[in-house]
This record gives structure tokens, sequence and C-alpha cells, in this order.
């Protein structure tokens, strides 16, 4: 096998003058000048700070082509890497055989690249660009102070790890392969929660009814089916423990990884002998917990406690009457009522009791149709999930692939042409 090289960005740049060039400068490319059709634009939001999107066509803005023709240095086509070279200095993108447009013009924030074909595959470069270890690099280097920078000198002079042509070609399939799987995945989960999200506007408003179920659906208020309970004040003097008979969950234990539905781990516990010292209140298993104080009731984070918990005095739990309704049920019905409709407009956001026992809720007078809405949703959601754990372990092997391949750890075994 061939040695690989080291070279610079600027060694891999094609001949001419314009293989490596920024933006236009200034107001010449000003919004007065964007059209809805034409030639588009390339700016910040159309590229990706990773490898998980090439050129995004979403929010593009036109220029005229008589217009654009005044932008011929920072004309792009396909073949040709772009940097976001001012803000968010790590966006990388490529034109690629599958591009909606022949050509775009980068914005005044970008810079561009246009390989050397006999020297450099754009492909390999995009991917050893959006590798952690070359993203780590430029956002290293970056100048300025109050506003990261990136300029073409800086682009020219970064030194990289340039294998045989055909080697490189091979490398970006392989990643191009893990790369296509992640984003079927990807589109996949969206339109799985497009179902997911049309099937509760049926199911919970009762539009569309399951087979077996035909009894009238009624009206209640939250305070009719359960009692609201806010949490306790928690001493910094019992924090910190790791284990315990009862988790102590304040609103920043609603992001841990696992916490997602219900809440399983907390990152503090505490024994029967400090709650009863703190006179904390237990809330029982099944009840549903939200933020009912400051910034976070804007988030809309209903979870359900997994085991007889504490929670402090930012929060509040719903204790739901099991004999007359299914937690689920009312879980999935809650998540979809706004509490921050509630909120009054005051220096502290803030939820009262008056307020979430007056929440009007429509729901089967049957507790077994209930359930049976949970159980629908729910495998949905599970669904859902796995397909979510899956595109994390993909990502984890195209990083893995990212890390072995783009240093040259790992070398790819040739690939025999047939005569």
């Amino acid at each position: 096998m061939e040695d690989w090289k080291r070279a610079r960005v600027g060694d891999v740049a094609a001949p001419g003058t314009n293989s490596m060039a920024t933006g236009p400068f200034g107001s010449s490319i000003g919004s007065k000048f964007f059209r809805t059709s034409g030639v588009p634009v390339i700016r910040g939001g159309n590229l990706s700070t990773d490898s998980t999107i090439r050129i995004s066509d979403s929010d593009l803005v036109f220029l005229t082509p008589e217009k654009a023709a005044e932008f011929t240095r920072s004309t792009v086509r396909r073949g040709d890497l772009i940097f976001t070279c001012w803000g968010t200095i790590n966006q990388v993108g490529l034109i690629d055989e599958c591009a909606s447009y022949d050509e775009y013009v980068i914005s005044n924030k970008q810079m561009k690249l246009t390989p050397d074909p006999r020297v450099a595959s754009s492909e390999y470069l995009y991917y050893l660009f959006s590798s952690p270890a070359m993203q780590r690099q430029i956002l290293g280097g970056s100048i300025g102070s109050s506003i990261p920078g990136f300029n073409l000198t800086r682009l020219r002079s970064i030194e990289i790890q340039l294998p045989p042509i055909g080697e490189q070609k091979q490398i970006a399939r392989a990643l191009s392969d893990a790369e296509h799987l992640e984003t079927t995945l990807r589109r996949l989960i969206a339109k799985k929660q497009a179902i997911r999200q049309g099937m509760m506007q049926e199911l919970l408003s009762g539009k569309t009814r399951l087979p077996g179920f035909s009894e009238p659906w009624i009206k209640r208020t939250a305070g009719a089916i359960g009692l609201f309970k806010g949490g306790s004040g928690f001493p910094v003097r019992f924090q910190g423990e790791q284990s315990g008979q009862y988790p102590y969950f304040k609103v920043s234990d609603m992001n841990s990884p696992g916490n997602e539905v219900f809440m399983k781990t907390a990152n503090n516990y505490v024994n029967e002998e400090q709650r009863e010292e703190m006179g904390a209140v237990r809330m029982p298993e099944g009840a549903i917990v939200f933020a009912k104080v400051g910034g976070a009731v804007f988030l809309e984070r209903k979870r359900i406690l997994a085991q007889t918990s504490c929670i402090d005095n930012n929060m509040t739990a719903f204790a739901v009457d099991s004999s007359k309704t299914d937690v689920r049920f009312v879980h999935y019905l809650l998540t979809t009522f706004p509490m921050a409709s509630l909120v009054a407009t005051t220096a502290l956001p803030s939820l009262n009791g008056g307020q979430l026992r007056s929440i009007p809720l429509k729901l089967p007078f049957d507790p077994e149709e209930q359930r049976a809405i949970a159980c629908t949703l729910s495998e949905v959601d599970c669904g859902i999930d796995r397909l979510r754990a899956r595109l994390t372990k993909v990502r984890n092997i195209k990083t893995g692939m990212m890390q072995e391949l783009l240093t040259g750890r790992t070398r790819l075994v040739a690939r025999e042409v047939p005569a």
C-alpha cells in the first residue's frame, strides 16, 4: 500500500485564482437583492457542523441571474466545499452530485474550496473536515474575540493527511454508506413522529374510536380526577447522595437520559430519616410531574414517577385517581395541553393550584378505552424509541469509522478492478 502524505489545504486546491475565495463583502449581496427564484444563495442555515447534511435546500434565498453574474468569484458548483468563516466557524458543506442546483453563490460569511480532482477527492475532504478531530482543530484555531473567525489564510495552512486518490474515494464510499443509513433512519423517525402526532390528535380527541368502544366521552376538570401536590424545599446539606430510599427530583433531572417519559434516575437521593427531617412530601408512583416555576414551565415537559419519590419546590405532582382514569392516558392528554397558557405575565412565571385544578379535560367514560388508547400510543412511541436507539448506534459506528479511516489507523483493502 502507498504511504499517506501530509499536505496543506492550499496544496490541494485546483489551479486558478478562484479555487479558494470568500463570499462577497458588505451590502453588495444584501437582503434587498433576494428573490424567490433564480440562483440560490448559501447561508449558515444551509450548512452543517457534522456530516449529516451536505447542503440543505431549506430556507434558501435567490439572486437574479444578472445579479449572480456579478459574483463569479463567489460562485460554487458540484465538487466545491464551503466553510463558514464568521460565527459558527465549524460549519462545512459540499455541493455533491445530488445538489438541486447547478450553481450557488456563497454569502459574505462563507469561503469556498475547489479541490484539484487529481490530488484530492471532494467527498474525502468533506468527511475529513466533518470529523470530530478536524472540527476541534478548526474551533481551536479561531481568530477574533467575541465572534469566532476563520479565514482563507488559516484554511490554506491547515495540515491534513492525504492518502492516494483511489483510497480517498474508497474511504468516502464507506463513510457515504454509513451516512446514507443514518439519513434513512432520520427520515423514518420524522415520518413515524408525524404519524404519531396525527394519531394523538385523532385518538385523544375522540374523533377516531378504537374498535369495541362506543360509550360517549365526558368532560372533567383535572381537579375532579386527581390531586395536585407541590414539591418541598431541598436544603443543600441533604443534596449529593447517589443512593437512598427516595429519589429527590429537580427540574433538571428531566433532561437525564432514560427520563424521557418515566422518571427513573435522579442526581440526588434521600433516606426516610432525612425525608422526615426535611418534611418532604412523598409523591406516589405513577404521579405526573412537571415544572411549576420559572422558564422551565414553557418547556412543557411532563413525566411520570417510576417509584415513590420526592420533588423539589419548583415542581408539582399530579396524583391521578387510578379508579377513574388511566395514568398513561392522562399523561398523553396533558402533553397536548399547553401549561404556558395558564401562566400570568409576571417577572417570575408560575402555576398555582387553582389554575391546575381547572384544566379542562375530555376523556372516555370507560377506563378500559383510556388504557387501550394509551397502549396504542405507547406501542408507537416504543417503535420510535427503537429507531432512535438504532440511529444512535449508527452514528457511533460512523464516528468510529471516521476516527479509524481518516487517520490511516485502519486501511481499506484495495478493490481489484475487473479486466
